[in-house]
């Protein structure tokens, strides 16, 4: 199938073709050439760590003094790591006066569409990236297996960030939470402040999620750690799966792996989120 894909579209208007193939198909993709441009990173808050320690056989989960101690734990070592650093301040710079000037946050149903395109088009980034437009995020969003919200971030009144939170509960149930998109997608110090607000939110309105996830790039990553965040690229998550997806391209009709002045091959020249990877 990617075989006539490409044979497709070859002579058409796209000018590369991306994907995240595991380690099982990725040698499929390399053979018809495509190239690896780099990891694909996740950052994960763990807030029900008994997830892990389930019976298949009887979909039970496995009752022990160490789960019954290790989720309170966990809950409450979030908490200590938060109060303990800080430097991302969930209040906006001085207004001149001295007075602190705080970041009002909205929560909305559903995915709004029109703050979200505003935001991105104020700062669009010089990488590779989705177009993020209406149509884009009625079309990325849409499926029904997740309820999905916006959360605004207003300073003065005039929005600064929004992140898209969509939540669904797997088969095996366990309820997961992910960061679908944050915009803008460029990061600055006003950013910083806005997102850091929203997640302060986010987190103690979806504290009864087992799990919330964000593709690194699109949040600073010294604000994951300062909100227990973990990467799935080193221990101890990285020891739990052996599943490793990676960025791969293809270049259809643009000259020696570049899109203009970025390098397909280049990392770095990539900026990949939820929006932008395979999930439903």
């Amino acid at each position: 199938m990617t075989k006539h894909a490409i044979d497709h579209y070859a002579g058409g208007e796209p000018a590369f073709f991306f994907n995240f193939p595991n380690q099982r198909s990725r040698p499929g993709y390399l053979k018809l050439g495509w190239q690896i441009v780099g990891d694909r990173k996740t950052y994960y808050r763990i807030q029900n760590p008994s997830v892990f320690f389930r019976d298949a056989r009887r979909g039970k989960r496995i009752r022990s003094r160490f789960l019954d101690f290790a989720t309170p734990f966990v809950r409450r070592l979030h908490g200590l790591n938060r109060s303990r650093t800080g430097r991302f301040r969930t209040n906006g710079p001085s207004d001149g006066s001295g007075t602190p000037t705080a970041h009002s946050v909205t929560r909305y149903s559903g995915v709004e569409t029109s703050i979200l395109t505003e935001l991105y088009r104020a700062t669009p980034p010089d990488v590779v990236h989705a177009l993020r437009d209406e149509t884009f995020y009625r079309w990325r969003f849409s499926s029904p297996a997740w309820e999905r919200e916006t959360y605004v971030a207003r300073e003065r009144g005039d929005g600064v960030a929004a992140i898209v939170v969509r939540t669904r509960t797997t088969s095996n149930g366990v309820t997961v939470t992910q960061l679908a998109d944050v915009v803008p997608l460029v990061e600055s110090e006003s950013r910083s402040r806005a997102v850091a607000r929203l997640l302060d939110r986010i987190v103690r309105e979806y504290a009864g999620s087992d799990l919330i996830s964000v593709t690194q790039g699109d949040l600073p990553d010294e604000l994951l750690r300062e909100f227990g965040f973990i990467s799935d690229a080193v221990p101890p998550l990285s020891w739990m799966s052996d599943f490793d997806c990676r960025l791969v391209a293809l270049p259809l009709n643009c000259e020696n792996w570049s899109l203009g002045d970025k390098r397909l091959s280049q990392r770095s020249n990539w900026h990949i989120s939820f929006g932008e990877r395979d999930t439903a």
